[in-house]
């Protein structure tokens, strides 16, 4: 009985001392898996921008010679179309967080399996440049804790998301 309640006894403080590197770190197996997948996610992305039709945002004159309105017309007609074409995982964007050392691969999706990869953006939201809300979500304290430091974003901070037809430079405003 001895033996046994010793065993409990270290396996309790086993558990609290796995709990609260989780909760202050991350999880050292998901985090190894996450790796695993955003440099796979990575090759899939690179290919994707290098694929992606570029003439179809810049084949007409520069910006300057045409109003703005019509720059966003085309870039969200892009955007929806590249929205269209993405599928759950696909790799579809690279976001960088400098402030919380976010550089990560963005897949397509929210599904517990694609949030594993990386951080996902919500289908039921826009893609970038189409002029309405990107909602992209991500775990804080496993599959790489993407936003696990979060609520260390400051108003001004920037946010930075790069797709293959633009990049985008959002400015923190609150939390």
């Amino acid at each position: 009985m001895r033996w046994l309640g010793t065993l409990l006894v270290v396996a309790g403080i086993g558990v609290l001392v796995w709990s609260f590197a989780v909760w202050r770190w991350q999880d050292p197996f998901t985090y190894l898996l996450t790796e695993r997948e955003q440099r796979a996610l990575s090759t899939r992305y690179e290919q994707r921008r290098a694929a992606f039709d570029r003439s179809a945002v810049f084949s007409r004159p520069a910006a300057p010679a045409r109003p703005l309105d019509a720059v966003r017309t085309d870039l969200a007609a892009v955007a929806s179309a590249y929205r269209r074409s993405s599928t759950e995982g696909d790799a579809i964007a690279r976001i960088e967080v400098p402030r919380i050392g976010v550089d990560h691969v963005v897949v397509e999706g929210t599904e517990t399996d694609t949030l594993k990869k990386g951080p996902g953006r919500y289908r039921g939201t826009s893609m970038p440049g189409e002029g309405e809300l990107v909602y992209i979500a991500g775990h804080r304290t496993t599959y790489g804790a993407p936003f696990s430091h979060i609520d260390r974003l400051e108003p001004g901070d920037r946010v930075t998301v790069e797709l293959p037809y633009a990049t985008f430079e959002y400015a923190v405003t609150g939390r």
